[in-house]
């Protein structure tokens, strides 16, 4: 799911950014291993200010949601999905579902209209998932 956000939102910078350190790396995706064993996913790409003050929304309302509220909104955009073919947000929600763990993020500014999303997922050593396979499955 990290590395399909990157695919499908990251955006060409336009050509007077092309000497920055952005547009040598418009995209990127770093896997980790802590001391605790636990593994992080971080990915970064450039979105546009409109899509960061969306995005936030909904990681912010995502991360704040208990298990039992991220699945009944889980079923309900998959709803969504089957009858409207609306899949933008679906990514986002089986990050949280699946890591069973918030998501980290910020926005480095790029200019008025540019920004770098930054996304960091936490994925336990001992799984701790919140939902499911096969809940996730039926999309």
């Amino acid at each position: 799911e990290v590395i399909q956000n990157i695919i499908k939102h990251a955006i060409p910078l336009p050509k007077k950014f092309s000497t920055s350190v952005v547009e040598k790396n418009k995209a990127l995706c770093i896997f980790g291993k802590d001391e605790d064993g636990d593994f992080y996913i971080t990915s970064a790409n450039t979105i546009t200010q409109k899509r960061a003050e969306h995005l936030q929304y909904l990681i912010e309302y995502l991360n704040q949601l208990k298990t039992t509220s991220l699945q009944t909104f889980y079923r309900k955009s998959l709803e969504s999905v089957l009858l409207f073919d609306r899949k933008g947000q679906m990514g986002l929600v089986e990050i949280v579902l699946k890591s069973g763990n918030p998501i980290s993020f910020q926005f480095k500014k790029i200019s008025k209209n540019f920004v770098y999303f930054i996304m960091k997922v936490k994925i336990q050593s001992s799984p701790q998932s919140i939902v499911s396979d096969d809940i996730l499955t039926k999309r």
